[in-house]
């Protein structure tokens, strides 16, 4: 299973882009360095860099797919071909990303979770230790960190349902039929059962109420409705 490719964020590196056209990596820096300045670009922004199997480290340029097209619509039609056929390759990958159940959906969950709390750990390091970070890089960071829970937050509204609780919406998508919430909510509250709640887009918050409440009131078993 592969998470859902942010294609927004996706880049391609000088290096690939160098062994694409056939061009030297260093020649081909000098033409990215121009191009970002004359398109009044932050090359800090796209700057990165690699380890050799020496262990020497030396820079590159990591482009998304504008400014890669940008690069070399003035290179041969060859080479333009190439760039433009990887590209296609590699958002042709991206649409099977998408997570098809549950399972899945709930380990891109924890996935997009774990690159938040990383991030964050990231940002305060370097506050901690007044590391010198320009704002480009920390408003790049801190954005990357608000898409991750843009994310967290999507993937919570579409996996509202597990085998223990489920949310009115989730039943009907599975099985077709509307449900009244109120009989739910008044089971629970008779017999002072805890209810979940979980993200929604159209809401905000919805509840996700539990199986005996499903069953008691709706006859329905989540358990072998959502069950692997």
């Amino acid at each position: 299973m592969q998470l859902v490719s942010m294609q927004q964020n996706a880049t391609m590196s000088s290096r690939e882009i160098a062994e694409l056209t056939g061009k030297r990596h260093d020649h081909l820096m000098v033409d990215i360095q121009k191009m970002l300045i004359d398109l009044d670009l932050d090359a800090p922004s796209f700057s990165g860099s690699y380890k050799t199997e020496q262990g020497n480290t030396y820079p590159l340029f990591n482009l998304p797919k504008r400014e890669t097209i940008i690069l070399v619509s003035g290179y041969s039609v060859t080479m333009r071909a190439k760039i433009i056929d990887r590209w296609q390759e590699l958002e042709s990958q991206s649409v099977a990303m998408i997570p098809q159940t549950y399972k899945e959906a709930l380990l891109a969950l924890i996935h997009a979770e774990e690159v938040k709390e990383q991030l964050t750990i990231e940002r305060d390091t370097a506050i901690a230790t007044k590391a010198q970070i320009s704002d480009r890089k920390t408003a790049t960071a801190l954005n990357t960190a608000s898409q991750a829970v843009k994310r967290a937050n999507k993937l919570e509204s579409e996996i509202g349902r597990c085998i223990n609780h489920a949310t009115i919406l989730a039943v009907r998508n599975a099985t077709g039929i509307e449900y009244a919430w109120q009989p739910l909510r008044k089971y629970c509250k008779a017999f002072d059962i805890d209810t979940n709640t979980v993200h929604d887009e159209r809401y905000g918050k919805v509840k996700s109420y539990p199986a005996r409440a499903w069953m008691a009131v709706h006859g329905v078993d989540i358990n072998g409705l959502f069950g692997e």
